[in-house]
């Protein structure tokens, strides 16, 4: 399954560019997140990442709102060895 994840930091904003491309190059499911950047927790994401199975793909529009800190994305992966899926 090939999978979408999508964040914005305020309500008033729009995920629409995000989730277009998404579905545009094929994701099936798209998870949308309104989180601000202050708070690292994306209980949506971290939902999304618990269910990739082997072989499942995820899609992240922009890495900058995922983890807004360069080294964000490579902790990300050590904290989570068990996620099988291609992210």
């Amino acid at each position: 399954m090939m999978y979408g994840y999508a964040r914005v930091s305020t309500e008033d904003q729009k995920t629409h560019a995000q989730t277009d491309a998404l579905t545009a190059v094929g994701c099936q499911v798209i998870y949308e997140e309104k989180r601000s950047g202050d708070s690292m927790a994306r209980p949506l994401l971290q939902k999304l990442l618990n269910q990739l199975q082997l072989g499942d793909v995820l899609v992240v529009y922009k890495l900058d709102p995922y983890c807004p800190q360069p080294t964000g994305s490579h902790a990300h992966s050590r904290t989570h060895p068990q996620h099988r899926g291609r992210i």
